[in-house]
């Protein structure tokens, strides 16, 4: 049996508990499992970069860094570049 999808794990686990979904996370889970049927070095690419933006200080004065409700109405989750 092939490994459950992040998305479908996701909901699982918030149905079973009955907690709420977060529809933008929700969004972003499946634009990753969108993108990665067709190239899973991007999804990773985009995880690791979404990683180093929470995770590193970056002192660049003009960068912007759009909420994810930007980045899902652009379509783009790399807006912030």
């Amino acid at each position: 049996m092939p490994n459950p999808s992040p998305l479908a794990e996701y909901i699982a686990e918030k149905t079973s508990t009955g907690g709420d979904l977060n529809t933008g996370f929700v969004a972003f889970l499946a634009s990753l499992e969108q993108i990665s049927s067709v190239s899973p070095e991007v999804v990773t690419a985009i995880v690791q970069e979404l990683d180093d933006q929470s995770n590193s200080l970056k002192m660049i004065a003009s960068e912007n860094y759009s909420s994810l409700a930007v980045q899902l109405a652009t379509g783009n989750l790399l807006t912030d570049k």
